[in-house]
């Protein structure tokens, strides 16, 4: 089960996150096969300066990111997001981090994160 952001997904909440956020990191920002736990100030001032590497959040990190309240999911075969009147996004997925990745950008759209 996919349990933190792709490159893709860390490069897209990289720019509207604060990268405080983040608690893992990609050391290679093109290499998928590698990830690394912690995101120490140390890291982050490489990253901010020089670029190094590229920061991921794990699952743990993105709900606690979210509002309370703003997103629901039902685990059935598939991963259901059902979100409230503020946050509008709805569908299946096949795993937790995905959901939570798409609220954050809609949210980030909206003006509400």
């Amino acid at each position: 089960m996919k349990s933190y952001t792709d490159l893709d997904q860390s490069r897209k909440l990289a720019e509207i996150l604060p990268i405080e956020t983040a608690d893992m990191w990609y050391p290679d920002s093109e290499n998928r096969n590698h990830i690394e736990f912690g995101f120490d100030a140390t890291r982050q001032q490489m990253y901010i300066d020089y670029k190094d590497g590229l920061p991921c959040w794990s699952l743990a990190a993105l709900i606690s990111i979210l509002p309370y309240g703003c997103l629901t999911i039902h685990v059935q075969k598939k991963y259901r997001v059902i979100s409230n009147p503020n946050c509008i996004t709805e569908g299946d997925y096949n795993n937790p981090v995905d959901p939570c990745v798409e609220m954050i950008l809609k949210l980030h759209e909206q003006n509400l994160l």
